[in-house]
């Protein structure tokens, strides 16, 4: 399910339509339990022009702030848009 919910937002809010996971690493550091309330944050820490590549770190916190999953996703962009264009899009609408 968390892993859903990571890809999810990959593919609707950042970067957006157009790009395809190739690489999700995941990682929980405790259990996670029906009901828990948690707050995900998404990073770019990385965009390769050459690839058309971009790798996110995401990070997921319960209601104490304690962290409970690290994950980095590398995504593909698949249209003919350049990164930097895709990036500075999905910047301004945050």
């Amino acid at each position: 399910m968390l892993m859903g919910i990571i890809s999810s937002n990959i593919s609707k809010h950042l970067p957006g339509p157009g790009w395809n996971i190739v690489n999700l690493t995941f990682n929980l550091l405790r259990n996670v339990y029906h009901g828990e309330t948690l707050t995900f944050h998404f990073e770019i820490i990385n965009i390769d022009e050459l690839k058309r590549t971009m790798t996110l770190s995401v990070k997921a916190y319960d209601y104490d702030d304690e962290r409970l999953l690290n994950s980095v996703v590398i995504v593909e962009l698949n249209t003919k848009e350049k990164v930097s264009d895709v990036n500075e899009s999905t910047t301004s609408n945050n």
